[in-house]
């Protein structure tokens, strides 16, 4: 008896120590000043950053993950749609530690693949019941390899999944909602069983409940209702009208097919493409592009010398009815062997309109986007619309519906009818209706401002009405804390700031290139957006956020933290519209070039007790400005000393400097605090990446474009825009020419605070010229200085090893150092260039 007494006191002894270990393993009592180990991720990339749901402590988004499932052999084994399930689930099983999602609670509802990356996605089931809102998604490469991984799991839900309250009681109850006899004899459709949940400050509730959808025989969008009841209960948990109100656009139109600008002549009379035309004893054929069909007659044609054709309103793509759910037909005879041509022509030409918008819209989304049009209620092909409704308005659905005659003769408000359909299919939902004042919301309605505008290359939305939206714009976000508006005007931020995006990568590579490349892009990242986490946001790194997907999307290699391709495009486009905010909890590192959160460890610096911090593998130092009032970002003089790794207090507008993290050397993120939550356990941040030398050429020639026409041919030669990357070390510049014409483009207070440590030389500072010392060029350079005007300050000189050059310079002026390749200097070689110099006193 006492060995055994003693060798449970022993076990007991390692158990309290264990535990002791673990408190202490996990940060409990971490000390900032000392190295952070990472967490063990199992089967992640080294360099994996996770974000874990506050509630349940699971994994809620993941990236840079880079791993293959062990299933397919190291991409011996092709991914497939057949067997995504059980390759993702088996590594879910492998690495549950990390994950903690239990795969057998899982069902997978969607394996797409999209240019090369494959989108995977689950629902979570509780004894067989959807949890509502409950999905775990993963992207990957063509081979398998995992990008990234986003999860709503909930883990711990222990309910009696048989409903007290039965479909029928709980159908009751929401017909009793209405005041009108025809709402309450409604009938129940799309109903299922689920569990449902709601936050309540730091826990989850969770019910057994009803959802279904209440209509009529009729569509009629201001009354339909889903429901989602109580099943124990019979308490209404949830109720919101089953579609949410479109863009506007009115005018007096004239014509079969009104211009994009309704009240704008002149009325054009286009071919109708995938058209359905039904030959009597014939069969159907469709029109091509061009409106022409073609379909052999029976042989018994032969003694019958005429035929009927009746033509539709209807194709493949597209059926349009009138509000009563009539279809539009006309039926004409001809002889054989003779053409039967239509024209569809009408008093009131809404429902010819309606049809051909639908169908140019398909075909731009697939030879465009490479999208296939599927109608999410029936996965059908065909998005089904009726036109001449009574309401001042227009709804997405199935069907879509179109008001009074402004609505049906809006090309633009026919195309954003078509996107909020496309989006639906891709989120399996609205993205953000019915949370009408949320950002989630805005997503909706920017988008399909945004994809309308793309079409027409037209950023305005719903001309000849008098007062629309328009993509160009500079609408400015709030803050998280803050936002609370309607989904249109939200939706402009947002869709302004993908427009701001769009039209500079047109001007970076040329219209056609540059337009298509970020259309799929954005769409790209709406899709991966999809397979996070609800809900959405802008930017906010602690959410499922686009920003983020935007990053992933343009990501040209799998690794987010070797520099992402047009990311100043991206980082600058969200900037113009106040998007570049942050909200950091304690315990968080923030990775500004990828905008994500991970815990302590990682990014480019983290918030402790406080205080940021940068004294963990890979950060570098931040330093604290103080309070230098509201100085934009851009302009914010950046010192070359004071950083500390140790601890800097976060104080309310004070501006901070941060180095990027090891592999980023050159690099600031210059951030200012908004906010500050009592506590003192939360800060708002915003920000810019900033570069003491040009990264990006062409993102100068943007704001300098005089520059650019004089000595850098970027539209002739497209190749030498891309992201070009300066290092320095102490009395060197180091870089690489690509090409005989390439420039290496240098702000000249750049290269003043650096080798002559001069802050104050700055465009505004009190210096009254420059001298720079070349000396003992390893090949000959080409070397001259330009104003932002463009005009040449220093001569052309071409083939020198040793130089000195001077000038003077005017006040608020900027100069650029341009450096370029001799007759015989090589391409493709990194080179250094010895530099000194000094400010002229005025």
């Amino acid at each position: 008896m006492w060995r055994y007494k003693s060798f449970r006191c022993s076990i007991a002894v390692l158990f309290l120590l264990a535990l002791i270990v673990s408190a202490l393993y996990t940060g409990s009592t971490a000390t900032p000043q000392g190295q952070i180990s990472p967490p063990d991720t199992s089967r992640a990339a080294a360099d994996t950053m996770i974000t874990r749901d506050p509630i349940t402590l699971i994994p809620r988004k993941m990236v840079n993950i880079n791993v293959v499932p062990e299933s397919l052999k190291d991409g011996r084994i092709a991914l497939t749609e057949k067997n995504a399930e059980k390759v993702f689930k088996d590594y879910l099983e492998e690495n549950i530690n990390l994950y903690r999602v239990r795969p057998a609670d899982l069902k997978m509802i969607s394996a797409r693949q999209r240019q090369g990356t494959w989108f995977i996605k689950f629902q979570q089931y509780y004894r067989d019941i959807p949890v509502y809102k409950a999905t775990v998604g993963f992207t990957a490469t063509e081979d398998g390899m995992i990008k990234t991984y986003g999860s709503s799991f909930h883990p711990g839900i222990d309910l009696d999944t048989e409903p007290k309250i039965k479909l029928p009681e709980a159908v009751e109850i929401a017909r009793r909602t209405y005041k009108t006899d025809a709402g309450r004899s409604y009938s129940e459709h799309e109903a299922t069983l689920l569990i449902y949940h709601e936050k309540e400050d730091s826990k989850i509730r969770y019910y057994l409940a009803w959802k279904f959808l209440l209509k009529g025989k009729r569509p009629d969008p201001r009354q339909e209702m889903y429901f989602i009841i109580d099943a124990v209960n019979g308490n209404i948990l949830k109720s919101y009208t089953a579609r949410f109100p479109g863009a506007r656009a009115f005018g007096k139109v004239q014509g079969e097919i009104y211009p994009e600008n309704p009240t704008n002549p002149p009325i054009a009379t286009e071919p109708l493409k995938h058209s359905y035309v039904d030959i009597r004893w014939a069969g159907r054929v469709t029109t091509d592009q061009n409106g022409d069909y073609s379909q052999n007659l029976p042989w018994y044609f032969w003694i019958f010398r005429k035929y009927r054709a009746t033509f539709r309103l209807e194709g493949p793509y597209a059926r349009v009815q009138d509000n009563v759910g009539n279809d539009y037909t006309a039926t004409r005879t001809r002889r054989k062997n003779r053409a039967c041509d239509h024209t569809w022509t009408a008093a009131d030409r809404d429902h010819i309109n309606v049809f051909y918008h639908i169908n140019v819209m398909h075909d731009w989304f697939k030879s465009w986007l490479n999208h296939n049009w599927v109608n999410a209620w029936d996965n059908s092909s065909c998005f089904d619309a009726e036109v001449n409704h009574a309401d001042n308005n227009a709804y997405a659905g199935s069907p879509m519906e179109y008001g009074i005659d402004n609505f049906a003769r809006s090309s633009d408000v026919i195309y954003h009818e078509c996107t909020h359909n496309v989006l639906y299919y891709l989120y399996g939902d609205w993205i953000g209706w019915p949370d009408a004042n949320e950002e989630w919301y805005a997503f909706d309605e920017g988008f399909s401002d945004y994809f309308a505008g793309s079409i027409t290359e037209d950023p305005a939305h719903g001309e000849g009405w008098g007062s629309t939206r328009t993509l160009d714009n500079n609408d400015q976000y709030p803050d998280k804390n803050t936002y609370f508006m309607d989904g249109h005007d939200g939706g402009q931020i947002i869709g302004g700031a993908a427009w701001d995006l769009r039209e500079e990568l047109m001007n970076l590579k040329g219209d056609a290139v540059g337009s298509r490349l970020a259309d799929n892009y954005i769409f790209d990242a709406l899709e991966y957006m999809a397979t996070l986490p609800r809900d959405y946001y802008f930017s906010d790194p602690q959410e499922s956020n686009l920003l983020s997907c935007l990053y992933i999307a343009y990501d040209n290699n799998n690794n987010l933290n070797d520099g992402i391709p047009h990311f100043f495009y991206i980082h600058h486009a969200f900037r113009d519209h106040n998007l570049l905010q942050a909200v950091i909890l304690d315990k968080d590192s923030y990775d500004v070039s990828t905008n994500t959160i991970g815990t302590l460890t990682g990014g480019d610096f983290y918030y402790f007790s406080g205080s940021f911090w940068a004294n963990n593998w890979g950060q570098r130092g931040v330093v604290d400005l103080g309070d230098i009032g509201n100085v934009d970002l851009e302009d914010v003089d950046i010192p070359i000393t004071g950083y500390t790794r140790f601890g800097v207090a976060a104080a309310l507008n004070h501006t901070f400097v941060s180095l990027a993290q090891t592999g980023e050397e050159g690099s600031y993120i210059v951030f200012r605090v908004n906010a500050i939550n009592a506590g003192g356990n939360e800060v708002v941040i915003e920000y810019l990446y900033r570069t003491p030398f040009l990264v990006d050429i062409a993102w100068i020639c943007l704001r300098y474009p005089y520059i650019c026409r004089v000595i850098y041919p970027c539209d002739k030669y497209p190749f030498l825009c891309e992201p070009y990357v300066v290092l320095h070390e102490e009395e060197l510049l180091k870089f690489k020419f690509r090409h005989e014409l390439d420039r290496v483009i240098i702000p000249v207070e750049k290269i003043c605070q650096y080798v002559i440590d001069c802050p104050g030389c700055g465009p505004r500072g009190l210096c009254a010229g420059y001298e720079f010392y070349f000396k003992n060029m390893e090949e000959p350079f080409g070397i001259e200085v330009f104003n932002s005007q463009g005009k040449s300050v220093v001569s052309n000189m071409r083939d020198i090893r040793d130089k000195k050059i001077a000038f003077r310079t005017s006040r608020d002026e900027r100069y650029f150092l341009v450096i370029y390749p001799g007759k015989n200097t090589k391409v493709d070689i990194e080179y250094e260039l010895p530099i000194t110099g000094r400010g002229l006193a005025k």
